[in-house]
């Protein structure tokens, strides 16, 4: 029976028993959803669709403050510091969100001839003696 990583299980601990290269201690669930606040979302379980345009890098300042600590001082400089941009967000969303047990769903859409991208914060479900991960699928709306 499949079920939801303890906290940090998937970052921390790859499956070849390696620690991950991103983070030098666990991330407390509090820490990711205060993080996620700063881009408007309720907390880890919000699954509200959203899309490139909705990450604004002038809202999100104050979550890289609080993530910095967690990142080891190497990748904190490569992916806090620097020009934030919505792709760049997007990366920090989805590194945060694997501490968690949790990833990003996207699905293509075109609005009035144009292709986007939306995305959607779901848990990612690990089968029995598996450490790969697979997004629950949960529908648009």
């Amino acid at each position: 029976m499949p079920s939801l990583p303890p906290s940090c299980a998937s970052s921390m601990q790859s499956s070849t028993g390696k620690r991950d290269n991103l983070f030098s201690e666990c991330m407390p669930r509090a820490i990711v959803n205060q993080a996620l606040v700063f881009l408007k979302f309720n907390s880890i379980e919000d699954t509200r669709v959203f899309t490139l345009k909705d990450l604004r890098p002038t809202d999100f300042e104050m979550g890289l403050i609080i993530l910095e600590p967690y990142y080891i001082p190497c990748k904190a400089k490569k992916y806090l510091y620097g020009e934030m941009t919505s792709h760049r967000i997007l990366t920090v969303v989805r590194q945060i969100l694997r501490t968690q047990g949790y990833g990003l769903y996207s699905q293509e859409r075109t609005i009035s001839g144009k292709k986007e991208l939306h995305y959607q914060i779901q848990p990612m479900i690990f089968g029995e003696g598996d450490n790969t991960p697979t997004a629950v699928h949960v529908e648009f709306s």
